[in-house]
């Protein structure tokens, strides 16, 4: 949430042209040959200052049942209320921008339901989970970039001033969004999906896990005016960095390592992301497997020591990005971290 106000009396506005940043003791000195004899006396005179407010609230809840069936099976249902706070979008907007000084909260009501269990075959033990859920969300907070005033802005030229060349119309960059970027109220979602996650144990010594979460995004309508509809990729609430895939495993396998020597056991996992969309960009889906070697109770003492490594196999992938947009023609990603290896040793005091 971006809640810091424009200009206040705590910050130099900005002339035409240039940003704002908070004002420092050498900003009011009116020339570096200025000495405290040549100053007026007086209090500083900050420009163009203002401030805006705002403020919100809701009530949340939490309903839910659950049921024990037996020793094997727990089920459960729930629905709730959910809420995210509004803010304010800096520095303070003129023209067509105005009206999107700030931003309301957003809502969400959801409904879950789930299945917890445990049994066995034979010898094997298995853990089985399994949680649909739908939930409709309410003025979705979303990011709005590229609302940077053009070269090519002009008040005089038939259209001159119209988007994206001058996001509020008075060809003026410095009344521009902070990063050109700005937070507002888009419309209706609704967002369904499963989470279901399963354990195989076939021995004491030796564990399976897998998981996966799919999901299902629907944009129910778009509110945002006809103003900013320019700046969108697409006629449609965006879903920013949600997966609609993501898949996970792992292992863990005690060795048979005499115990006066160390408990030694190996850890391998993966994770899969599906594509992800975040601005005007896509980010490509990706997978990561990562492991780790524990030497617990190394000689029978109380010393724990640990090798991994992370990102085994030094994939390149973008985890994230910046708030971008075509308009700008510029676009810029987060790389995740590489192949990172290491050793951790811990010792327990006490017994």
């Amino acid at each position: 949430m971006r809640s810091r106000t424009g200009c206040t009396s705590i910050w130099a506005c900005a002339t035409p042209g240039t940003r704002s940043r908070p004002a420092s003791a050498a900003d009011l000195i009116t020339s570096p040959s200025s000495r405290p004899k040549n100053a007026r006396t007086g209090g500083a005179t900050i420009r163009n200052s203002s401030v805006n407010k705002t403020s919100s609230k809701a009530l949340t809840w939490q309903l839910g049942v659950d049921w024990k069936a037996s020793d094997a099976i727990f089920l459960y249902a729930v629905t709730r209320r959910g809420y995210r706070a509004g803010g304010i979008n800096s520095p303070t907007l003129a023209g067509r921008l105005a009206p999107f000084q700030s931003f309301a909260p957003g809502k969400v009501t959801d409904v879950e339901v789930g299945i917890r269990s445990d049994f066995t075959m034979g010898d094997v033990k298995f853990q089985l989970n399994a949680s649909p859920f739908v939930g409709w969300y309410n003025n979705v907070q979303v990011p709005i970039s590229g609302l940077n005033t053009q070269a090519s802005c002009s008040t005089t030229a038939a259209g001159g001033t119209n988007p994206p060349k001058s996001p509020d119309g008075d060809c003026d960059a410095s009344n521009d969004p902070s990063g050109g970027t700005l937070l507002v109220n888009a419309g209706k979602t609704r967002v369904a999906g499963i989470d279901l996650s399963t354990r195989i144990q076939p021995t004491s010594t030796l564990s399976f896990d897998a998981g996966a979460t799919f999901l299902d995004l629907k944009s129910r309508s778009l509110t945002v005016p006809a103003a900013l509809q320019s700046y969108l990729a697409a006629l449609k609430v965006p879903f920013n960095l949600v997966a609609k895939t993501t898949v996970t495993a792992g292992l863990r396998w005690t060795l048979p390592v005499p115990r006066s020597l160390a408990e030694t056991v190996v850890s391998m996992d993966y994770y899969h992301s599906s594509k992800v969309r975040s601005s005007d960009q896509v980010l490509p889906a990706y997978d990561l497997v990562n492991g780790r070697l524990d030497l617990n109770g190394v000689g029978g003492s109380n010393a724990d020591i640990s090798f991994f490594v992370r990102n085994l196999f030094d994939k390149k992938y973008l985890a994230s990005s910046n708030v971008g947009s075509a308009a700008l023609g510029i676009f810029s990603g987060f790389y995740g971290v590489p192949r990172t290896y290491g050793v951790e040793v811990r010792y327990r005091f006490g017994d």
